[in-house]
């Protein structure tokens, strides 16, 4: 019996989490202008994201160029606005731009010696999502420990923060292994392991819709 053609839901799960990220931005901005300023720097990220995703998937269907240098701009940008998103949640001021220089020159260095632009950055990439992830961690515990009396799933920061956290966990395995995974024929359940982050990208924007829904409501 012939097995499922893991590729061809590869292709279209990441064409869908290419254009997903614009639903949040759409939520995000109809928000008023006190609750845009609040989760301005998540706004930010989005649009970003929207826009250079979007980008890879147009130049993609027409002219079957290498998009992988746009990678290279998308992991910087998310790990600073992210950064920067949970820091401001957590009270951060002084020392979280030592943070951003040093893992912003980590990623340069990376593209200039070690996984040029037109390679995957595989290293950038898990280890923004491994910091990220620590971070978003301790949002979490700041969360649970500031705001015991609310119920969390009317609680605009934890569905947000949730989101992005389920996002990163479910595409560090896709990260890590990601040289092997874009260099190798898409043949098998491993070597279609990219299906992993575009599910785990649909499932964040679904959620930050949620996330920002509840925030417009509130």
């Amino acid at each position: 019996m012939p097995g499922v053609n893991l590729l061809h839901w590869n292709i279209w799960l990441s064409y869908i989490s290419d254009l997903a990220d614009w639903f949040p931005l759409i939520v995000f901005m109809t928000l008023n202008r006190q609750k845009k300023r609040s989760y301005y720097l998540l706004g930010t990220y989005l649009l970003i994201n929207s826009i250079l995703k979007t980008s890879t998937f147009i130049i993609l269907n027409i002219e079957r160029v290498n998009t992988l240098p746009v990678y290279h701009v998308l992991a910087l940008s998310e790990f600073f606005f992210l950064f920067l998103f949970f820091s401001q949640a957590l009270g951060w001021q002084s020392w979280k731009w030592l943070v951003v220089f040093v893992i912003v020159s980590l990623n340069i260095s990376n593209t200039i010696f070690l996984q040029p632009v037109h390679e995957f950055n595989s290293y950038s990439w898990a280890a923004n999502s491994l910091i990220l992830i620590v971070v978003g961690l301790f949002v979490l515990y700041r969360i649970y420990v500031d705001m015991e009396d609310v119920s969390l799933h009317h609680y605009p920061l934890f569905i947000v923060t949730s989101a992005v956290l389920i996002y990163l966990a479910g595409s560090l395995f896709t990260y890590i292994l990601g040289s092997d995974i874009l260099s190798k024929e898409a043949k098998s359940v491993f070597h279609n392991a990219w299906i992993i982050r575009s599910i785990s990208d649909i499932v964040k924007s679904i959620l930050l819709v949620a996330g920002l829904w509840v925030l417009k409501r509130n």
